[in-house]
């Protein structure tokens, strides 16, 4: 029996969470003799998805391709959307095994209450290897890549190298200051707290001028589902890392506001030592003026008193410039930029459940979606897909 995990949503939504089932002993018969009985029952139609292309299978086919044709992934999949209890718009991606026990990549897409769209691909193959953490580092230009209590194994790079080559010049320029850090868990300085069946998979870390994210063995684990069209299925950890990239992007603004107000502060601090050096100077001069007076020397010290006055002059305006650029990091500390612009655009939607936790998740959901399959996130949220498409996401004059 199937055991369906996935929530209500009012409006198109795309699905990140396991649909955990147990097709039995059914053969492919009486599959097909089920979802016959199924559809008839509850009047549902059935169209094929041939990429833009949505073809009628059932009940009135417009081509010689029929409900027969399908193969067992596809057909599990309508099994699915039958049974769904919510039969909101809703698009799964779903890996199910074919009669061989091969796994097969299918999408199925829940239109309304009696539609139903489906597709199915090639059967997967071995997951990709991706290049070690030196070749990483060089070709997508991070700070680092650091092995904490466990390993970044060849198929984790593989990910990162598939998440990373999503990206764009201008969206990686904004990466250049963040480590990937591979621990087993969270520790407790960075475990976050979860809905009821969520876990930790990722996550995105700033504290003071150093930023990283951590990539957790539940990032890892064999998955029910894939991400992406069916001719280009990607393992669901490229959206995770997506994800938790999503947020370093739209943390990227407060990030180099640290900076600048860190090497600000130590230019400042250094011009208040230096001034107290040569005021100490001055008045040490003074005092041996005051011992033998001349008017010669009287003039140079008047000259090296305005010297320093001015010197002070320019130090209150470094910090008036501090204090207005604290200010400005305690305005912003806590929220991302990015992900409140992002807000505006969209109403404050998500296209996934887990994103209407927040603005900063409905933003970081949208940017993986959008990477992974930009084709999802334009039917679900269009203003978002657009909002990206346009490279809105990123500073003025970057490269897009």
């Amino acid at each position: 029996m199937w055991m369906l995990l996935a929530g209500a949503a009012a409006a198109p939504r795309y699905n990140t969470v396991d649909l955990a089932f147990d097709a039995g002993d059914l053969d492919d018969t009486a599959l097909h003799a089920r979802v016959r009985r199924l559809l008839e029952k509850t009047g549902t139609t059935v169209r094929w998805a041939q990429g833009d292309e949505r073809i009628a299978i059932h009940p009135k086919p417009a081509t010689d391709f029929r409900l027969g044709h399908f193969e067992r992934p596809a057909m599990l999949a309508l099994w699915l959307g039958l049974q769904l209890e919510d039969r909101s718009d809703t698009e799964y991606d779903l890996i199910l095994a074919d009669r061989r026990g091969k796994p097969c990549p299918v999408t199925l897409w829940v239109e309304g209450a009696n539609d139903l769209v489906v597709t199915q691909g090639a059967p997967l193959g071995p997951p990709p290897i991706g290049p070690d953490s030196g070749e990483l580092v060089r070709r997508y230009g991070l700070a680092g890549i650091e092995e904490r209590d466990a390993r970044f194994e060849p198929r984790v790079r593989g990910a990162l190298d598939a998440a990373l080559g999503m990206l764009s010049p201008g969206e990686l320029a904004a990466l250049s200051d963040i480590t990937l850090v591979r621990r087993g868990g969270p520790t407790r300085r960075t475990r976050v707290e979860h809905p009821p069946g969520w876990v930790s998979t990722a996550t995105y870390v700033l504290e003071g001028q150093q930023a990283w994210i951590e990539v957790y063995d539940e990032a890892v684990v064999d998955s029910a589902r894939f991400v992406g069209p069916v001719d280009r299925p990607q393992h669901p950890t490229v959206f995770v890392l997506l994800h938790e990239i999503g947020h370093a992007l739209a943390d990227a603004r407060f990030r180099r506001l640290v900076r600048e107000y860190e090497t600000r502060r130590l230019r400042y601090n250094q011009r208040v030592a230096d001034l107290e050096s040569a005021l100490a100077g001055f008045n040490a001069q003074v005092v041996a003026h005051n011992a033998a007076p001349t008017s010669r020397r009287a003039r140079e010290l008047r000259q090296v008193r305005k010297l320093l006055d001015a010197r002070e002059d320019g130090l209150q305006a470094d910090e008036d410039a501090l204090e207005a650029l604290s200010a400005r990091l305690d305005a912003e500390e806590g929220t991302m930029h990015l992900s409140r612009r992002f807000a505006a655009e969209t109403g404050g939607r998500s296209p996934t459940a887990y994103g209407d936790r927040s603005a900063d998740e409905a933003f970081a959901e949208a940017f993986a979606l959008f990477h992974v399959d930009p084709e999802a996130l334009k039917r679900t949220l269009p203003d978002a897909w657009a909002w990206f498409a346009r490279g809105a996401h990123l500073e003025p004059g970057v490269d897009r």
